[in-house]
């Protein structure tokens, strides 16, 4: 691949340029794809309407993230039994009830109820080649839950090339540090109640 590059460029072809643009037009056409989408509604079991877009989104986010496993019992696949699934966030597990709290939520409904998506502030948007300055990849969307005047920042979208500059565009959705800050608080007091039970048994 370097060496096709290399040849490329002596014949005046900038390769790395070119695909730094499409990927950015590209990225940006989920945007606007969104924003369109956004255009029409749908309603919700309980009636309230909800953009189309932002309805998609937050059951993509639900299926990605497994936030489905609040609903216990009356959910569907694994999280329904109790103890047989736990999501693990880099070593910190956290169960249905840290979930709820950290997103301010009572279950998926809830969670669609209340979802929002925004885009990243200035400075969080592109990923860039360290060596020639193309554009790699770009942070697309930011999930927050607004609930009880309560703005909650749930998760980041983002689409970027783990093969480099000329690999594919894959899409990856990280949850917000905030979020994570709270999950590894969740778990921490987890994990003292469970150790004073056990003293006091």
């Amino acid at each position: 691949m370097k060496l096709l590059y290399r040849s490329a460029k002596q014949q005046g072809h900038d390769i790395s340029k070119t695909l730094g643009r499409i990927r950015e037009e590209s990225l940006q056409i989920q945007r606007d794809t969104h924003n369109e989408l956004n255009k029409q509604t749908t309603t919700l079991p309980d009636g309230t309407k909800k953009p189309l877009g932002d309805y998609i989104a937050a059951q993509d986010t639900i299926k990605q993230l497994h936030i489905g496993v609040v609903d216990g019992e009356d959910g569907e696949g694994v999280g329904k039994h109790p103890g047989l699934f736990n999501l693990n966030m880099g070593g910190t597990v956290v169960d249905e009830n840290t979930l709820k709290k950290c997103l301010n939520i009572s279950s998926s409904a809830d969670f669609t109820k209340h979802f929002e998506v925004g885009t990243p502030g200035d400075g969080e948007e592109v990923t860039r080649n360290k060596t020639t300055g193309q554009i790699t990849g770009r942070n697309i969307h930011v999930y927050a839950t607004d609930k009880d005047g309560k703005r909650v920042q749930v998760a980041t979208k983002t689409q970027r090339s783990k093969q480099g500059e000329q690999g594919k565009l894959s899409t990856t959705m990280q949850w917000h540090p905030d979020t994570q800050k709270c999950f590894k608080g969740g778990a921490k007091k987890e994990e003292r109640m469970m150790e004073f039970n056990e003293w006091i048994s």
